[in-house]
């Protein structure tokens, strides 16, 4: 069962990898993220982000790792 998640940030989870789009990644951005994880059931996770030279908004991409 999928936790329901109420987050301007969060965009989808499919499968043990969560997405996310953010402006600016800060420190309490990264808090709610590890948040949203933790709710989603990942406990051991890698967070990746990607940076855009031409979008206002940046990837950030979680996958677990076993």
């Amino acid at each position: 069962m999928m936790a329901t998640i109420n987050n301007n940030y969060f965009i989808a989870e499919d499968q043990g990898t969560a997405f996310f789009f953010v402006r600016v990644l800060t420190t309490s951005i990264l808090t709610e993220i590890k948040a949203i994880c933790s709710k989603l059931g990942f406990i051991n996770f890698v967070i990746q982000g990607f940076i855009s030279t031409i979008e206002d908004s940046h990837f950030v991409k979680v996958e677990v790792k076993e």
